[in-house]
């Protein structure tokens, strides 16, 4: 259950696609279809356009489409879109290391939020636009912080000694989900948004990665190996109990990067 669409990465085709299908893995409808990379696809604007990268114009760039595969436009900047849309928080090195930015639809009134000699990356937005989470390496490892979406207010999530990565916000934003190496492999833990109360969710000897959120903030999408391919399945946060919504057979090629509709 969970409801919605989920939208995810493929390479059942001739090279990386981009596929949407219902939450249970029923009417599987391709968007894509290009000999080039098109991947890492997330819903955009409450769920009526999806955002993705390409490498359709001869370079990787970010890009837009609507939710049948159509009008499909090109940003000038790829990163971490708000809410409403009108702000993208991204990353960039230009000053000698990665630090993160804000800048507006248009492309003005450019921002930078962070300033240390670490590298900051992979900013994230909260649902109501008013903090980002982001991946720092400022404490020496690889770490999950949150600050508000002005920089301010910085705070660290997570602290320990293994890779904490890959955040997704709940729904109602009092809740992330996050992928950990903590117990040797990698895996889907949900935490507060203060970084309290950590719980793994999956305890499995092959990588789990990108989860995403129910609309309904019960289930969680996620990929995972299974007979050497990448699949999705899905998980209740409060029994654990698992589903796989996409199957091994070898002409559907390995399915991950899910992102469910709002």
């Amino acid at each position: 259950g969970g409801g919605g669409q989920i939208v995810f990465e493929s390479t059942r085709g001739d090279s990386n696609d981009i596929f949407v299908m219902d939450y249970d893995g029923n009417n599987i409808t391709q968007l894509t279809q290009n000999n080039v990379y098109d991947g890492s696809p997330d819903w955009w604007l409450g769920g009526t356009r999806i955002v993705f990268y390409s490498e359709r114009d001869g370079d990787y760039g970010q890009y837009a489409m609507d939710v049948d595969g159509g009008n499909v436009v090109r940003f000038d900047y790829g990163g971490s879109w708000s809410p409403d849309g009108n702000r993208i928080a991204f990353a960039s090195n230009r000053d000698g290391d990665s630090e993160i930015f804000l800048i507006d639809s248009e492309g003005n009134n450019e921002i930078q939020l962070t300033d240390n000699s670490a590298r900051d990356w992979n900013p994230l937005w909260s649902p109501d636009g008013t903090r980002i989470v982001f991946e720092s390496i400022r404490n020496g490892g690889f770490e999950l912080y949150l600050m508000d979406s002005d920089g301010a207010n910085v705070i660290q999530l997570t602290n320990n000694g293994y890779y904490d990565y890959d955040a997704d916000w709940s729904p109602n934003g009092t809740r992330i989900a996050f992928v950990s190496t903590r117990d040797g492999d990698e895996e889907i833990y949900v935490m507060n948004v203060d970084g309290s109360n950590v719980v793994q969710l999956t305890h499995n000897d092959v990588s789990d990665g990108y989860p995403s959120w129910s609309p309904d903030g019960t289930k969680i999408a996620f990929s995972s190996i299974y007979r050497g391919y990448d699949q999705i399945f899905i998980i209740d946060v409060e029994t654990g109990e698992t589903i796989q919504v996409t199957y091994n057979d070898p002409d559907y090629g390995h399915n991950f990067a899910p992102s469910w509709s709002p």
